[in-house]
């Protein structure tokens, strides 16, 4: 099929959408438009499994939904982070330069969790991932403290920065605050 990739999962014989142009690349980023669309039932079974999967993977499951024309369920999510991550990547180097426009960065930084700085107390000894510029004059963190340290990282209580850092965020607007800046 043309625009598609196999995909391994099902045995060859499902086919995965590939990311072709802009416009697909800016629906994944901006995926909180195809949430708006679903129905209150589907709405409420991507919250339930929203939670346990990073926004990226969220919003490539999004994605999925769309371009597959399948209702929400879990074989989206588990189909976007075990295929879609990679074609994702490949994307992201494709269209490296493409940034949407600051109030749609907005209500994507929204869409997946992030706060204003002001709003939350950066701690000494973790790490934050953030966006590297003002965005609508202000800085946006994604809440939840990161370890950067090997002390923190042997406790077992934070997940390591290199961890989530790609999962989080849009690519070429988020950084990660260390805790010695």
């Amino acid at each position: 099929m043309k625009g598609t990739q196999s995909n391994s999962m099902d045995n060859g014989k499902a086919y995965l959408p590939s990311i072709q142009g802009k416009r697909d690349y800016k629906s994944i980023l901006l995926s909180y438009r195809i949430y708006n669309r679903l129905s209150q039932e589907e709405k409420h079974k991507f919250n339930l499994l929203f939670l346990q999967y990073p926004p990226l993977v969220s919003s490539l499951a999004l994605y999925l939904r769309k371009k597959m024309n399948i209702p929400i369920q879990k074989v989206l999510f588990i189909k976007a982070q075990r295929d879609m991550l990679e074609i994702f990547d490949e994307a992201s180097l494709k269209f490296l330069g493409y940034l949407p426009k600051e109030r749609f960065i907005k209500k994507s930084l929204l869409f997946q969790g992030f706060v204003p700085l002001e709003s939350i107390k950066l701690r000494r000894s973790y790490a934050y991932i953030m966006t590297n510029r003002m965005i609508e004059n202000k800085i946006w963190v994604y809440p939840i403290r990161l370890s950067d340290n090997y002390k923190t990282m042997i406790k077992g209580k934070y997940k390591s920065y290199t961890e989530v850092f790609g999962k989080v965020g849009i690519p070429g607007i988020t950084k990660i605050k260390y805790s010695n800046e």
